[in-house]
């Protein structure tokens, strides 16, 4: 068995340059996907801010269940941040 024939068939069977198409065909379905799916790699920076909040007529049982690392979310319910420190609870102060 030789491995191109008088046709020009490889292996008897596919023609060489319909192999090469298809090779090629083969290798841009799978770039594609690769491109298509891949992750990012590169680090989003993230903006932090630091908000001081003062609450002159919050009553003291409300005070009393923020804590330290609870999750803030907005009125319609995405994710806003969380609280970073021990709050301090006590009487309002003049400025």
């Amino acid at each position: 068995m030789t491995i191109l024939d008088e046709k020009g068939k490889l292996f008897g069977w596919i023609n060489i340059i319909d192999l090469g198409v298809l090779l090629l065909v083969l290798l841009l379905v799978v770039m594609s996907v690769r491109f298509v799916t891949k992750k990012q790699t590169a680090v989003q920076g993230k903006d932090y801010y630091l908000l001081k909040v003062r609450a002159t007529s919050l009553g003291s049982e409300v005070a009393d269940t923020i804590k330290k690392g609870l999750d803030i979310y907005t009125p319609e319910g995405a994710y806003f941040g969380f609280v970073t420190t021990n709050p301090e609870v006590g009487p309002t102060q003049c400025m």
